[in-house]
């Protein structure tokens, strides 16, 4: 929603897979929404009329928030768009459209809380909007106004969407306009609805241009044969009426030519003027002529002078930016990070940044409460270089994390004994944590991903209990949905994106997984994909080089040398296959991966029981299919395992 409008938390019980379903097959036109069809039936007309507010189910409320109030223009030329939405109402029991309204309120929810019931219950339309009427219009039946919404409807029923372009919005009014036949009345924006459209004050013509023709009183002279009358009865009024005829076109004649005398005397009177005009016109255009060509001189010079001086501002970044890959080295070769005060700060981003936050500290067999760390690590591949970022408020591992706008998101996690259900985010321009709202399970060991600017958090789980359901976070809304189910219950899973899908790779639910699912939001439902040549849980998954989905590494109890795996595969969409990609150099599994400057990098986890921690960092080189360490700061914490990674890229 946009800004300083009201927002919204949903309870999950009353969000659920219909209503995402229902909004992925809206036309969500959002800013560009033209219009409305609200509906009714023969009982709730009178009362939205009688409340003078118009409401809809809930699910609705993807394309009701876009309603804005003010006075609908309407234009007989439909291609001139109208600059604000006309609304309309249609009793689908007896099939008819009524208009036009428009919107005395934005669209909002719950304006009237027991709105269409007695009073005691919850509204079963909280999705509102207060309404006056426009201009009074006969109804349209549905056979009539079809042909104009007719990418609306559903299939060969007579249901159809809601949302109406502004070109179709346009057209209804056109449609609507045509049917004011015969003096129909029309009434000023402001007038009350009085419980319905007529007026019991209405004029007769008004009240016979809304009767079909059909049921409309007939002339005497069609009505049904009557007793006859005497013939000395009858012969004056046809006389008279025949004198009437023959007297018409003399009446009207006279009133012809004084029309014309005034077009010719128009014309003259127009024709010295219009001589003027373009005598003016064309000295203006010599005056304006000449000044613009002065500026732009002027422009020619200054330009000149601009790109002087952005040659010699490029020169001087550029050498700061060598002597600040100089300072980064040195820093480098001296173990040092960028001092703590400058990590609050949020620096403009050139390059992108890989961002590892939480896990637990190697401290050796077992550790304590306190090797759990709440600590921020940013690394920056361009410059080979590390800084410590914000710490979080809480600390935590077994954490989902991922970067949705301007803001980088952490969900979930625990410390293998108490688990978490809330979710803080980083803004990336501040540098400031902040709360947002919590999911609806706590939940650890997770699949995390953004798509389509939605936030979706899948699987995962506690200690006893493995999850197969999905939350979706949506920023408009700031509010948490549920998503359709996974075919599998998968814990300590791992998730990514590619080519505008989410997949989400084995787990364990039970035994460990090598099954992996895709949730095209177009679909609405997941669906499984070949499965994995190994079985693997406690791995890392991410997008990455040459548009492929790789998992690496993880663990599997049931592996014949070790349980921890340095095994490395790709899914590629294309062949709808996983691909086998060369072996890191170190097992590891409970570590992280990203992609970032177009390499795959790897660090943390553990690489052997017994709390043996990976010390390691590694890069994988898609175009020799290698891998190679990259050497870490001696001071700062970079061995840890169970923690969580995103990339930041350039803003």
């Amino acid at each position: 929603m946009g800004a300083g409008r009201k927002t919204f938390s949903y309870d999950c019980d009353t969000r659920n897979e219909t209503n995402y379903r229902f909004e992925q097959q809206q036309k969500n036109l959002g800013n560009q929404l033209g219009g409305v069809i609200f509906m009714c039936n023969n009982s709730t007309w009178h009362m939205c009329m009688e409340q003078q507010m118009f409401g809809l189910p809930q699910a609705h409320w993807c394309y009701v928030q876009y309603v804005r109030s003010g006075m609908p223009l309407f234009l007989y030329n439909f291609q001139s768009q109208p600059p604000l939405m006309p609304l309309f109402l249609y009793n689908f029991q007896s099939k008819q459209l009524h208009g036009i309204f428009k919107a005395a309120s934005d669209g909002e929810w719950e304006l009237d809380p027991t709105g269409w019931t007695d009073g005691s219950k919850r509204t079963p339309y909280p999705c509102q909007v207060r309404i006056e009427l426009y201009l009074e219009c006969p109804p349209l039946p549905l056979d009539t106004f079809k042909p104009l919404i007719r990418e609306n409807m559903l299939g060969n029923t007579e249901k159809f969407q809601q949302e109406l372009t502004k070109k179709q919005a346009a057209e209804l009014c056109a449609l609507f306009r045509s049917r004011l036949e015969g003096g129909q009345r029309t009434r000023p924006a402001s007038a009350a609805l009085n419980g319905g459209l007529a007026s019991s004050s209405a004029q007769p013509a008004a009240r016979a241009a809304a009767v079909p023709p059909q049921q409309q009183q007939q002339p005497a002279a069609a009505a049904a044969p009557r007793a006859a009358a005497p013939a000395a009865a009858t012969a004056p009024a046809a006389a008279a009426a025949a004198a009437v005829a023959s007297a018409a076109p003399a009446a009207t004649k006279p009133a012809l030519e004084r029309l014309g005398d005034e077009l010719v005397a128009l014309k003259g009177t127009l024709r010295p003027m219009i001589a003027t005009l373009a005598a003016a016109k064309s000295d203006a255009e010599t005056r304006v002529a000449g000044t613009l060509q002065g500026h732009l001189h002027r422009f020619d010079d200054l330009f000149m002078q601009a790109q002087k001086e952005r040659a010699q501002a490029v020169a001087q970044v550029q050498k700061l930016e060598a002597l600040q890959q100089e300072n980064a080295s040195l820093r480098q070769q001296l173990g040092l990070g960028a001092p703590a005060a400058a990590a609050a700060a949020a620096p403009t981003l050139k390059s992108d940044e890989v961002y590892l936050m939480g896990g637990v500290e190697d401290r050796g067999e077992g550790g304590d409460d306190n090797s759990w760390l709440s600590t921020v690590l940013v690394y920056s591949p361009r410059s080979y270089s590390w800084r410590q970022g914000p710490d979080m408020k809480v600390k935590r591992g077994y954490g989902s994390s991922a970067v949705l706008g301007h803001h980088l998101y952490v969900m979930g996690g625990g410390n293998s004994t108490e688990w978490l259900g809330d979710c803080m985010r980083l803004d990336l321009h501040t540098g400031r944590w902040e709360q947002a709202p919590s999911m609806a399970s706590v939940r650890g060991c997770a699949g995390s991903a953004t798509l389509g600017g939605r936030l979706y958090v899948m699987g995962g789980g506690t200690a006893d209990n493995q999850f197969d359901t999905l939350e979706i976070f949506n920023p408009e809304i700031n509010a948490w949905m549920p998503g359709p189910k996974l075919r599998n219950r998968r814990f300590s899973t791992a998730a990514g994106v590619v080519d505008g899908c989410v997949y989400v790779t084995g787990g364990y639910d039970g035994s460990y997984l090598k099954s992996a699912e895709r949730l095209d939001p177009r679909e609405g439902k997941w669906q499984l994909i070949p499965d994995m040549r190994q079985a693997r849980g406690a791995h890392a998954c991410t997008a990455g080089p040459n548009s492929l989905l790789y998992v690496v590494g993880g663990y599997d109890v049931n592996q014949p040398d070790s349980s921890f795996m340095p095994t490395v595969e790709a899914f590629d969409p294309r062949l709808n296959a996983w691909v086998p990609k060369a072996s890191m150099q170190q097992a590891r599994a409970y570590g992280a991966a990203a992609f970032a400057e177009g390499a795959l990098w790897v660090i943390g986890g553990m690489q052997a029981d017994g709390y043996q921690y990976n010390r390691s960092f590694e890069r994988y080189d898609a175009a020799t299919d290698s891998w190679m360490s990259v050497p870490l700061p001696p001071n700062l914490p970079t061995s840890r395992a169970f923690l969580t990674a995103s990339v930041v890229q350039p803003f």
